[in-house]
């Protein structure tokens, strides 16, 4: 079932980035689900630079594994950071990039995630920027693959 059209993203993502603001702003980006939402966020953000982190708990599961496998760049971070997610479910992912992030002399990261699933939380940790709540269902398109398929579908479709 499509949950999301292409248009209501693009319409979402342009909100997004002007709640952001227009101060320079380092992107970290969760890989792979969040790199199109990336893409689209940094077209409409005045100054970007960008960082990629790769966070997997899913692997080719419909559910999180619990565990969070994290591979993530180590150059220095300086003004403001900001954690660009697909969905945040139950907050490990987030939790273990704001983790690195301290240790890396980051005082406040700050996180936008296309999609929230609150009902999933199970580390508390605060979305900054929330494209869409969405309630507990699996979803794919738009970056959010199923067993490493359909990433590319411009809208994003729910599992029933």
């Amino acid at each position: 079932m499509k949950f999301f059209t292409a248009k209501e993203i693009r319409s979402r993502v342009v909100t997004l980035a002007a709640e952001i603001g227009r101060d320079p702003v380092h992107l970290i980006i969760v890989l792979q689900g969040a790199f199109i939402f990336a893409a689209d966020l940094a077209r409409h953000l005045h100054e970007v630079t960008m960082e990629f982190v790769v966070a997997s708990s899913y692997r080719e599961a419909t559910i999180s594994s619990g565990e969070v496998a994290l591979l993530s760049a180590t150059t220095p971070l300086t003004g403001d950071v900001l954690i660009v997610e697909d969905i945040v479910d139950t907050g490990r992912t987030v939790s273990a990039i704001k983790s690195s992030l301290y240790q890396r002399g980051v005082s406040h990261p700050r996180v936008v995630s296309l999609l929230d699933k609150p009902s999933r939380r199970v580390v508390p940790v605060t979305v900054d920027f929330v494209g869409f709540t969405v309630p507990d269902m699996f979803v794919y398109g738009y970056g959010m693959d199923s067993a490493g398929r359909f990433r590319h579908l411009p809208d994003i479709w729910s599992v029933e």
